[in-house]
């Protein structure tokens, strides 16, 4: 379903078991990027013998490198030729003669273009081009079946599976160790990016909370996507080729065939969602990619129903749907929040501009504008009391050996007392939430990843 996306984003896994029999992939062939800007699958160019699960392509980087990998049905990785826009061909460059036990569900290239990952049930291989044979198998640790497998420009891959875990493998010239896992996620997500430079991932940390956490040396959380409460996170979460964007995908049955698009802050410590991508009849999404090129620059979707869908970076970006309104209520509603009523005219035009029901916006207080000061309530009349009777008669004094009642009334804090000291809360991040569990293996000696040239180019 891609090409030319950057390797990080395996973009053609199909959901729910499905397959394709025969894919076309056309597209736009962008000199300036030294690729394919625009690509579109759909089922009608050369019969496979099994069906395609997943379809990765060469990124920007691979220099000279125009290829796409299918994994199929059949465990089975094919290499196709895209050299030549105006010739697709009908049968695959290349199908390499072992394969996995079980179908493809996830593929991506490296960045360089020179080596491929595929993932299958609990497996996940290594494949070197040049050779056209599997390198090695990744550890296999994995409690549950992998979801996605991703390279980094570090020389790492991260796979993530159904076990609730997030492994890092550091990739070496034989083997591969494991360097870290990352646990607690909700397992909402199959698919969860990575950021272009390697250094940033999406975590699913809760149901209607996506967490942006840093792959450094120190793992925590940087950033956070919010959901409102009935909206939750599913499917995918994706980054942006630039970074400062990232769409995911919605969950719920009312919200069954939309995706979100996010604004990632960079000051700040939550990102706001600028925008809902609805597909034609609410059909379920499966997959979704950027394209990288900023002359061509669109959002795809593929869907359940064989479906591909595309907005213009210019719509799906937009910011200027800005409403203007007034704060009318501001109601506690526990000692860390509280709700703010705002009103605002929901004015006519594009149905994608207005607030839909559910929907989600930001709201961003303008301090500079002072509101009118509210008028002063009307007075009433003063009354004047009473004058006191003159002479009043006294008190009776206590009788002799009778003493007065003691207040005994207790102070809120008596003289040498001293506050109780509260619980030592646990470990949080910059923005307040707690880290994810992380769990590093003793270091295992490998020997460094490097890169070769393929034995073969396609011919330009």
């Amino acid at each position: 379903m891609s090409t030319c996306w950057p390797a990080a984003n395996p973009l053609g896994r199909c959901a729910g078991g499905g397959s394709l029999k025969s894919i076309t992939i056309c597209g736009h062939f962008s000199e300036g990027i030294g690729g394919w800007s625009s690509v579109m699958v759909s089922p009608s160019m050369a019969s496979m013998r099994a069906g395609v699960r997943c379809v990765a392509a060469t990124g920007p980087k691979a220099l000279g490198l125009y290829l796409a990998a299918t994994g199929g049905s059949d465990g089975k990785v094919r290499i196709w030729d895209l050299s030549n826009p105006d010739s697709i061909p009908d049968a695959p460059r290349e199908e390499y003669e072992e394969a996995h036990g079980s179908a493809i569900t996830s593929i991506a290239f490296s960045p360089d273009g020179n080596f491929l990952a595929t993932a299958a049930g609990r497996d996940v291989f290594i494949w070197e081009l040049a050779s056209k044979k599997k390198k090695y198998a990744l550890p296999s640790d994995f409690r549950d079946d992998v979801t996605n497998v991703q390279f980094t420009p570090q020389g790492t891959i991260v796979a993530t599976a159904r076990d609730k875990t997030i492994r890092i493998f550091t990739l070496g010239t034989t083997g591969a160790a494991l360097e870290r896992t990352l646990e607690h996620r909700s397992g909402n997500v199959d698919l969860l990016g990575v950021s272009s430079d390697g250094s940033r991932m999406l975590f699913d940390q809760d149901a209607t909370r996506m967490d942006i956490i840093s792959l450094g040396k120190e793992t925590r959380t940087i950033q956070t996507l919010q959901n409102s409460a009935g909206v939750r996170f599913s499917g995918l979460a994706l980054f942006s080729p630039d970074d400062k964007y990232a769409i995911t995908g919605a969950g719920d049955a009312e919200t069954k065939g939309e995706l979100q698009l996010w604004k990632l802050p960079e000051n700040a410590s939550r990102g706001s969602e600028r925008r809902r991508l609805v597909t034609p009849s609410r059909s379920p999404v499966t997959c979704a990619a950027f394209s990288p090129d900023a002359g061509h620059g669109f959002v795809a979707v593929g869907t359940s129903g064989g479906g591909v869908y595309y907005w213009s970076a210019a719509n799906a970006n937009s910011e200027t749907n800005e409403l203007k309104g007034v704060i009318t209520t501001i109601t506690p509603v526990d000692s860390r929040s509280s709700q703010v009523r705002v009103e605002v005219e929901n004015a006519s035009g594009n149905a994608t501009d207005l607030l839909q029901d559910r929907g989600t916006a930001t709201i961003i207080i303008d301090q500079t504008q002072q509101a009118a000061p509210r008028p002063a309530p009307a007075t009433r009349p003063v009354i004047e009391p009473a004058p006191m009777k003159e002479n009043p008669a006294p008190k009776p004094l206590p009788l002799p050996g009778v003493s007065a009642k003691p207040n005994t009334t207790p102070d809120v804090l008596r003289p040498g007392e001293v506050l109780p000291v509260s619980a030592i809360e646990p470990v949080k991040d910059t923005v307040g939430n707690p880290v994810p569990a992380v769990r590093t293996p003793p270091p295992v000696g490998i020997d460094p990843f490097r890169t070769v040239a393929p034995a073969v180019r396609p011919d330009k």
